[in-house]
């Protein structure tokens, strides 16, 4: 019975990356969630009522806008940007190891003989 060894080890490189991507998804989530209940509370303690100064003639002034869409933008953007990474990273490690499987594989098998010529 001969052995297929590209199959054989297209099929581990299948197992250990399955058990690869569940905990580095799972992990990338958290990072998320973290970054996205970090703005929150970011922006629960950085908002507030403008502060008013009155003007000679009775009127208040604001002295200060809370602009929270730019912060919330950017907080979101922080948590999509470390989604991002965890993503990429999770499925970019087993895609590198397929390649460098691949080329190995490629590599070797120039080693062997053809059939039907002598060596």
């Amino acid at each position: 019975m001969a052995t297929n060894t590209k199959r054989g080890l297209f099929r581990i490189w299948l197992v250990v990356t399955v058990l690869w991507l569940c905990p580095m998804l799972f992990l990338s989530g958290q990072e998320y969630l973290v970054a996205l209940q970090r703005s929150h509370e970011y922006w629960e303690v950085v908002i507030r009522p403008p502060d008013y100064v009155l003007k000679d003639d009775g009127t208040k002034v604001a002295t200060h806008f809370a602009t929270p869409a730019d912060g919330e933008a950017q907080s979101r953007a922080d948590a999509r940007d470390a989604l991002m990474r965890g993503v990429l990273f999770a499925f970019g490690v087993p895609l590198i190891l397929l390649a460098l499987g691949a080329g190995a594989i490629w590599a070797f098998s120039g080693f062997k003989p053809k059939p039907g010529k002598p060596s």
